[in-house]
């Protein structure tokens, strides 16, 4: 790439910071400065490397053995290489998919395959343009078979998790060849590798699921001016990976893009209002409890006392002077402001205050407040380190001084795509951030911090299937 394509790369990188964030955003900041440079290089690395069938196939021939036992096997079985971890650039969406890819195959005359060498070549695939799942089990597929097994039978299942209209969604998609597709002498069941994997085959979708955007289609949306910038801009980085961006497919992944950039960011736009706005909106809608984009999210009411934090779902107060503490759970997606990526996770947040006899306490409306305050600043370029503490900011400057809440803790847990489909490439790894406000227990005793934190992860685990810590 020459100076000047680089140059232009993060040109158009600037334009999508500052047209997407509807101007409100400086691309010359501390925190941005450097922004354009690390998107120019992880849209290099997640979408340009040199992936080719043909590469992806020398890896392969150089590292075929030959094991005389398996010919004389009545059964032989197959061989599945599991779990073997890839990430890539969605083709539709533009942003990232990550996941596992299986391969299984039946030795035929005895020829086998070094392990590391089929997870060489899922990583170099997975870089190489931009991915559908079916199209890349169907390269994964046809590099395996043409390098060595002759249709002896392959299976290859990728479990893959795609991000979609702000929300990650996961995927099981498989291709079969040879004796697994019932055109071999021997016929093996694609069932045998699902049952050894745990996935469910009736799971299998057969088709890419649709990425489009009615944002796009809305000919009187205030953001079409930023959309149609960003667009362009993005365009400029398509071309850079190879692409070419005049295609109908490609102009409709850069409106789909711009569209998710443009709506990720409209935090900018919201405005901080007083626990007395809430109320009176909570008021005037019924008492509901819902911002755009978030779910309903309060989780448990929980009571504690002296030294104590439950860790059921039991609702119940304790009477006299003691506490009352009240636990929100708040799905969260922002996007990394150091390369433009998104991340997601949820916020907890505990909410101390006094016991409330009369019934006064506005459950609703706090809780609706903290959606808010999410909402507002999550919706903007971030760290979250950021992001935690202006939450927490957000919240209790709302409260004002004579509010009965006490003492609220913020806990933030994200995954970051930047750590997932670019660079080091931990999948497994997430990133926990907390604060306290107020002048209590959680803000000068550790041990009561400790039992309020091992109840926030309680929380998280409930509300993620996917939670290390069942």
């Amino acid at each position: 790439m020459s100076k000047i394509r680089y140059e232009q790369q993060q040109d158009a990188v600037k334009t999508i910071i500052e047209r997407g964030c509807r101007c409100k955003e400086d691309a010359s900041r501390h925190g941005l400065l450097d922004t354009p440079k690390r998107v120019a290089q992880a849209w290099r690395s997640m979408a340009a490397g040199d992936g080719s069938i043909e590469h992806a196939s020398d890896i392969i021939k150089n590292a075929l053995f030959f094991e005389p036992i398996l010919t004389t096997s009545p059964h032989c079985g197959f061989v599945l290489v599991k779990d073997m971890t890839f990430s890539g650039l969605h083709k539709h969406s533009l942003l990232p998919m990550y996941g596992k890819c299986h391969v299984a195959y039946i030795p035929k005359e005895g020829t086998i395959v070094g392990l590391s060498k089929l997870s060489r070549v899922i990583s170099s695939l997975s870089v190489r343009g931009l991915q559908l799942g079916p199209e890349f089990c169907d390269k994964v597929l046809q590099v395996v078979d043409r390098t060595v097994f002759n249709n002896g039978g392959i299976v290859v299942v990728l479990d893959v998790f795609e991000y979609h209209r702000h929300h990650e969604q996961r995927y099981i998609y498989s291709r079969a060849s040879g004796a697994f597709s019932d055109q071999g002498e021997t016929v093996y069941h694609a069932e045998e590798v699902f049952a050894l994997l745990g996935i469910d085959i009736n799971s299998v979708c057969d088709v890419e699921h649709s990425t489009e955007n009615p944002l796009i289609k809305d000919p009187n949306s205030n953001d079409s001016e930023y959309i149609e910038a960003v667009s362009d801009a993005v365009g400029v980085l398509l071309e850079s990976v190879g692409e070419d961006p005049d295609t109908a497919e490609a102009r409709s992944s850069a409106q789909t893009y711009a569209s998710w950039f443009v709506q990720s960011t409209r935090g900018y736009s919201m405005e901080q209002k007083s626990f007395e706005r809430f109320s009176r909106d909570n008021y005037h809608n019924n008492n509901t409890s819902s911002t755009s984009g978030l779910s309903a999210a309060t989780d448990v009411v929980v009571a504690v006392g002296d030294d104590d934090m439950p860790c059921d779902d039991d609702a119940h107060e304790l009477h006299g002077d003691q506490e009352v503490t009240e636990t929100y759970h708040i799905p969260c997606t922002s996007q990394c402001e150091h390369h433009l990526l998104p991340f997601t996770g949820d916020v907890v947040v505990l909410c101390r205050r006094k016991h409330d006899p009369k019934k006064t306490w506005q459950k609703p409306t706090f809780q609706h407040m903290c959606e808010y305050q999410v909402e507002m600043f999550s919706k903007r370029l971030q760290v979250q380190e950021r992001l935690t503490q202006q939450i927490a900011d957000g919240i209790w400057g709302c409260l004002g001084d004579d509010h009965m809440v006490k003492e609220i803790m913020v806990v933030c847990q994200c995954k970051h795509m930047c750590m997932i489909a670019r660079g080091v490439q931990q999948h497994c790894t997430s990133t926990a951030t907390y604060t306290v406000r107020g002048d209590g227990p959680w803000s000068q005793d550790g041990m009561q911090r400790s039992q309020a934190l091992a109840h926030v992860l309680q929380v998280h685990c409930r509300n993620n299937t996917n939670c290390h810590n069942k």
